[in-house]
């Protein structure tokens, strides 16, 4: 996108658990760029359905601000 002249667009991240402290930085690594575990896969489901879902929102006219504040407020209230 940047390399296409875009300099301002939204984006959308989703959070990761941390990796063991004894993984050291090749174990972040790893960690970020790995494949996920079997016993987080519905997580990984959850995560891409609000994902999707605030896209919508977004497409649909809701402000960026409402729609974090949406979806902020039901992980925080899932923590």
């Amino acid at each position: 996108v940047l390399a296409h002249g875009f300099k301002s667009f939204l984006r959308v991240r989703l959070g990761i658990s941390r990796p063991p402290k004894s993984a050291g930085r090749n174990g972040v690594v790893g960690h970020v760029l790995g494949r996920f575990r079997h016993e987080e896969l519905d997580e990984t489901q959850e995560a891409l359905r609000m994902t999707a879902e605030a896209i919508e929102d977004l497409a649909d006219g809701m402000s960026i601000d409402n729609v974090m504040n949406k979806f902020n407020k039901s992980l925080v209230a899932a923590g």
